[in-house]
């Protein structure tokens, strides 16, 4: 955001996704008192949620204190004006994109992340209780935002959950199919009912579960991090090409930062190469961290717009 203000004067996150022709708009929401980012933010890096470093259940012992400490509302959550957000942007695909409300890696951070790895083995009924908390007002969310026109005006619908890193899952793929993929399956059946695209946010080493997202009903798997094992581009393209959209592929970790512009464009033409018909969103494998370079940012979208 520094680099497009100091070169082009702009002061708006706005004016940079036009500049850079950027076909979405990421519509963002949560609580109520908490500084998120949203389509029409300005140019400020504060956006923070007390759920991602608190640790709402660090030492509990029974499924009572879980349910007395751990109680989200969707009464809480601060909804947009989907309709007044349509008006303000009726050429750009609109993103449905609720607070953070992931299941491993919120247990993770509700419980801290070595206790709830023991809890998952040790009280299996204490993550138990919390999924089904989680869960629940996950349902809430999705479900009071959409009928309240997040289906109408948007055209996305985004979740997701962090259970693996550049190596491989942080679990055992059979606990994550017992413990976690079931209820993800709950939320996505609500989203699924109102008929709108589900993409699915899930960064590291995620390809063993790509057929697991496809069952629940995930359109777009959001992002794609090349620099994990098994996630090359065209190994997922020739395993899952027109079975699940891939959004992201161009490397936040090593090209983005560290490639000329021109390889930063080769990159994103090889990557489009891939799906001659479709089935690929060009975007960053993930946030855009300061060490990336913002002409490289011109670059990926320079090779889409031409």
């Amino acid at each position: 955001m520094r680099y497009f203000q100091q070169h082009y004067g702009f002061t708006s996150k706005e004016e940079v996704l036009n500049h850079l022709g950027c076909d979405t708009r990421w519509l963002v929401f949560g609580p109520r008192g908490k500084k998120i980012n949203t389509v029409d933010d300005n140019l400020r890096a504060d956006k923070t949620f007390s759920s991602i470093v608190a640790r709402p259940l660090g030492g509990v012992e029974t499924v009572e204190e879980v349910q007395e400490r751990f109680c989200p509302q969707v009464s809480d959550i601060d909804f947009p004006d989907f309709k007044k957000e349509r008006e303000l942007h009726p050429d750009h695909a609109i993103v449905f994109c609720p607070v953070w409300m992931p299941l491993f890696s919120g247990a993770c951070n509700a419980f801290g992340m070595e206790e709830a790895m023991i809890n998952l083995y040790e009280a299996p009924e204490l993550i138990d209780a919390y999924l089904e908390i989680q869960t629940n007002y996950a349902i809430s969310v999705f479900e009071t935002g959409l009928k309240n026109g997040g289906a109408e005006y948007c055209d996305f619908a985004w979740m997701g959950d962090d259970f693996c890193d550049n190596r491989g899952p942080m679990l055992s793929p059979v606990l994550w199919r017992e413990k976690f993929k079931p209820h993800l399956a709950r939320i996505a059946a609500v989203v699924k009912k109102y008929n709108i695209p589900l993409l699915f946010h899930s960064c590291g080493s995620v390809e063993q579960f790509i057929p697991d997202l496809i069952e629940i009903g995930v359109n777009g798997l959001c992002v794609i991090q090349t620099s994990a094992n098994n996630m090359k581009l065209a190994d997922l393209a020739e395993k899952y090409r027109n079975q699940i959209v891939f959004w992201g592929a161009v490397d936040a970790q090593q090209v983005l930062p560290r490639l000329t512009a021109e390889e930063v464009e080769a990159e994103v033409l090889r990557n489009m190469a891939l799906f001659p018909s479709g089935g690929y969103v060009v975007a960053n494998s993930h946030h855009s961290m300061p060490d990336i370079k913002g002409e490289n940012i011109e670059a990926m979208c320079r090779a889409v717009t031409g």
